[in-house]
């Protein structure tokens, strides 16, 4: 179980490279198993822009903890570059305190609007495949792709199980909290 802490913006991967990223496994190394499972707390604005994948193990995996689950607590902003089509992890988009006892992040971000919202990326051919759990303030669904591709939805967040397998730490808690929705697809 890892937490990283990063203050201010986030743009990941930067922009430089836009290589999609693979979230790894757990291991195990000298008789020690390491967990899979890890947090990203964000004081600022998130802009993902590249896709997002689980590691798939050569090897089946002989603990639940090595299972990769990845949950992202952030306070800002996050916002799905539009090229990008597939993501994973658990997003909790909480947006910027309104305490003023507790440090807010408006000076973090230069003074951008912070209020917990994810923006989708505008796109009229590319959907969204997002493989976890959003939860926000606003969810603004940017995505509007007709014909075929359309044929499922522009955006998807289909629930992976691997968030009550093996919750990121400090999300255990959050997984009771989850509602179970259903949709049926219209033939």
């Amino acid at each position: 179980n890892t937490i990283y802490y990063y203050q201010g913006n986030l743009q990941i991967p930067d922009a430089v490279d836009y290589d999609d990223v693979q979230i790894l496994a757990g291991t195990t190394e000298d008789e020690t198993t390491t967990s899979g499972a890890g947090t990203i707390i964000v004081d600022g604005n998130v802009i993902l822009s590249g896709n997002m994948a689980y590691e798939t193990p050569t090897t089946p995996l002989d603990d639940i903890i090595k299972i990769p689950s990845l949950g992202w607590i952030i306070r800002g902003d996050l916002t799905i570059n539009p090229l990008v089509s597939n993501l994973v992890g658990a997003f909790l988009v909480l947006g910027c305190p309104g305490d003023e006892s507790v440090t807010t992040c408006d000076s973090l971000n230069q003074g951008t609007v912070n209020q917990g919202t994810v923006h989708t990326g505008y796109s009229l051919d590319l959907p969204l495949v997002v493989k976890g759990l959003i939860m926000a303030r606003s969810i603004v669904f940017e995505r509007n792709i007709v014909g075929n591709l359309g044929a499922q939805g522009s955006e998807q967040v289909i629930y992976d199980g691997r968030f009550i397998a093996n919750p990121p730490p400090g999300l255990q808690d959050l997984s009771a909290a989850v509602p179970s929705l259903r949709l049926d697809v219209p033939q």
